[in-house]
């Protein structure tokens, strides 16, 4: 949340490099925000647009949870 918050105060009128994907899936996009580097651009983007930051919140929570799911389940082999 924290790339979110400054892509929403830190915005300009320059266009940001993710901002296409994240205006065609919305706050879905953020499933990816546990990808390195292309995850907190994905987080900055959200913030430029001004999405909603509870839905913004709970994709990013559920793409982290489910990648820490598989990586527990890995482990516990």
């Amino acid at each position: 949340m924290t790339s979110y918050l400054i892509g929403r105060f830190l915005a300009t009128r320059k266009p940001l490099k993710h901002v296409e994907q994240v205006e065609k899936w919305g706050p879905a996009a953020l499933l990816l925000a546990w990808a390195p580097l292309v995850g907190d651009a994905l987080c900055v983007a959200a913030g430029w647009l001004k999405l909603n930051w509870l839905a913004s919140a709970a994709f990013q929570a559920a793409g982290r949870f489910a990648r820490y799911l598989l990586v527990a389940q890995g482990a516990a082999l």
